[in-house]
């Protein structure tokens, strides 16, 4: 099993669309492909809360994690004719993407599933 970590910095005035945007056009397309498992979109705490537990900002305010089966299969999602559309959806609504791969080592939520 692997995870795609996709950090987006976001401008405020466009954190509530880009959230509407994962759930509704991104989060679909994703649940359409093989081997795909699951998403999680974190958004980063505010600067009041980071600072109350002594937090550091890498300034990308939301984290979206996506659990595929297996690298191959993420690839097919990347290939497929929904990823286009819905990461230009992102992509518009965004100021930097950055990413990177993980295999799962260990993940308690999948062990509750």
């Amino acid at each position: 099993m692997i995870t795609l970590e996709i950090k987006y910095r976001v401008s405020s005035a466009s954190t509530e669309a880009f959230e509407k945007m994962i759930k509704n056009v991104y989060g679909p397309a994703l649940a359409k492909q093989e081997g795909f498992v699951g998403y999680r979109l974190l958004r980063e705490y505010s600067k009041a809360e980071r600072g109350a537990i002594g937090a550091t900002s890498d300034d990308y305010q939301f984290h979206l994690e996506l659990t595929f089966e297996s690298e191959a299969l993420r690839q097919k999602w990347v290939a497929s004719p929904e990823h286009d559309p819905a990461f230009e959806e992102a992509k518009k609504l965004t100021a930097q993407i950055v990413h990177n791969g993980y295999h799962v080592v260990q993940d308690s939520f999948l062990q509750k599933a």
